[in-house]
């Protein structure tokens, strides 16, 4: 309820969910290789060794330039690139938590006549991973600490929770166009996500009361399911159209309060005109694509008890009346037998339904003229770029100017809340401008700056007249490195 699920533009898979015993060191779990490969069903254990092409060792290597790449056993190299590793504060409820932002660059060596590992470990230099690039994109985390009543809990469950939002940014796939792979991206995060929600969970008889069923709930982009023309059925985007369309009050209330899904998700779908499916549907002359929300659906079935339960919401912000839908074809915006714009209003008027309109009118619906446009491109035109090999490098901003990835959150500076007098304040900007290298720095070096600053401030190495300030700036250096290892496990 705090956090809606919704999707932004540039955003091909967005995930939410929450673990619920975080006292099992997630952050370990997804930090090293054991995780890592119960994470991915295509890693295997142990390190790259072995000569070029051989199909001996495991998955954990690097390229000649020192980064690190995961072989796969379906044949593919992939490489992570740290972007961003910083502290956040959530604008919507002021949680603490942490943003990680890295680059993912995936390679498919061809025409190697190797096949799993062997062929993924064709890949050894950076110049191997630019000319084999399959796909690449960026992954976003945003994860926020966040409780549970304990009372209601039971006594062995401590209340707290960390609910993660995961989401896949500036997706490219760069060779073999036949492939769907954003469809197949999005189902191993699935698995991933399952993995993760089922090994931080109580299991049954482990406390007495009964906890919180939690579930992982998912939006999707049209890229994902091109092929198949709609959503699939565990997408909670869909869910919600549909209990919409199907007059399911009660649903539509669950799937906003309960399961977090924002009532403003816009839903495409693909279809033929005058003829039945061929293909991919954005590669078809008579394709086209319909938007939706779950106000302009409940509208198009009739569903006026469903029309005023979304207007409650829209009364008390967790819901925007105007959302302006388009439909699509290869052509561009509307065409025959298609819509160009339309909102709730229009829809209403289109499809007589006498009952509504005044309802929507008296809640301050406009028509799609006196409404915003929105920035969202022709999915068909996507597609034919995306074939001719073409990308577009530049990133979705708001009409602001402003990269719509950073609304959730305002970033915050480690320990910027700790009371501090002036001694140790000085103390702490000291250290910090000795910490503004630790991004640049491997690992080894990262620990080994660590251990010199808690050396240099260990209480028993000051008079006992320095031992309170001493103590105090080394339990903020154990802080910083706390909260900076678990960014790098997250990253990792």
């Amino acid at each position: 309820m705090a956090r809606p699920l919704r999707r932004s533009e540039g955003e091909l898979y967005v995930a939410q969910f929450v673990l619920q015993s975080t006292h099992r060191k997630f952050n370990k779990f997804l930090s090293t290789p054991e995780g890592k490969c119960q994470l991915h069903p295509n890693l295997k254990l142990g390190s790259a060794d072995g000569e070029l092409g051989s199909d001996e060792g495991g998955s954990f290597g690097s390229l000649e330039d020192g980064t690190p790449v995961l072989y796969q056993t379906n044949g593919i190299a992939r490489t992570e690139q740290p972007v961003l590793n910083r502290s956040i504060r959530c604008n919507r409820t002021g949680a603490p938590g942490h943003y990680m932002e890295t680059k993912m660059l995936v390679a498919r060596p061809r025409d190697t006549g190797l096949v799993g590992l062997a062929r993924a470990k064709t890949i050894k230099t950076r110049v191997d991973l630019q000319a084999n690039l399959f796909y690449s994109f960026t992954s976003c985390w945003q994860i926020y600490a966040c409780s549970a009543n304990v009372g209601q809990l039971g006594e062995e469950d401590s209340g707290e929770r960390i609910l993660v939002r995961r989401s896949v940014r500036d997706f490219q796939q760069h060779h073999f166009h036949d492939f769907p792979v954003a469809k197949h991206l999005a189902d191993l995060l699935d698995r991933e996500n399952e993995v993760l929600v089922k090994g931080h969970s109580f299991e049954v008889g482990e406390i007495e009361k009964d906890l919180f069923d939690y579930h992982c709930y998912t939006l999707r982009s049209w890229q994902t399911y091109e092929c198949e023309g709609r959503p699939p059925e565990s997408d909670v985007g869909r869910k919600l159209l549909e209990a919409a369309r199907n007059g399911q009050v009660s649903e539509v209330k669950h799937l906003i309060l309960n399961c977090g899904c924002h009532c403003d998700t816009i839903v495409s779908e693909f279809g033929c005109i005058g003829s039945g499916k061929s293909g991919i549907y954005t590669r078809t002359d008579c394709g086209f694509a319909e938007e939706r929300t779950a106000l302009i659906a409940a509208i198009q079935a009739g569903w006026r008890s469903v029309v005023e339960t979304i207007l409650e919401f829209v009364r008390v912000g967790q819901a925007s009346l105007n959302v302006v839908c388009h439909e699509w074809n290869p052509r561009g915006i509307g065409g025959d037998c298609l819509r160009p714009c339309y909102t709730a209003l229009d829809q209403a008027k289109l499809y007589h339904r006498e009952d509504i309109i005044p309802l929507l009118e008296a809640a301050g619906a406009l028509p799609h003229k006196r409404c915003k446009k929105s920035r969202r491109e022709n999915p068909f035109d996507v597609r034919a770029r995306q074939d001719r090999g073409e990308h577009r490098e530049e990133q979705p901003k708001d009409s602001a100017g402003r990269e719509d990835r950073y609304e959730d959150f305002t970033f915050s500076e480690w320990a910027d809340e700790a009371q501090m007098d002036s001694d140790m304040k000085q103390a702490v900007e000291s250290l910090k401008e000795e910490l503004q290298q630790y991004g640049n720095l491997s690992e080894a070096e990262q620990t080994k700056l660590f251990r010199k600053l808690s050396a240099r401030w260990h209480p028993d190495k000051h008079p006992d007249e320095k031992k309170v300030m001493a103590t105090r700036v080394f339990q903020w250096i154990q802080h910083v490195k706390d909260e900076a290892w678990e960014n790098r496990a997250w990253s990792a």
